[in-house]
């Protein structure tokens, strides 16, 4: 990531966005570690 970022935060952050990843409707294309990748970076 480049900083610091609690292990709290990240798991917060995984645990929200991976609700959102099975609650998107039509369901992404890519698999769950390509979609949280880029987003995890620039979110944390």
């Amino acid at each position: 990531l480049g900083h610091e970022a609690t292990t709290d935060r990240i798991a917060e952050f995984l645990a929200s966005k991976y609700a959102e990843f099975h609650e998107t409707d039509p369901k992404p294309s890519k698999p769950w570690p390509a979609c949280i990748a880029g987003r995890m970076v620039a979110a944390l």
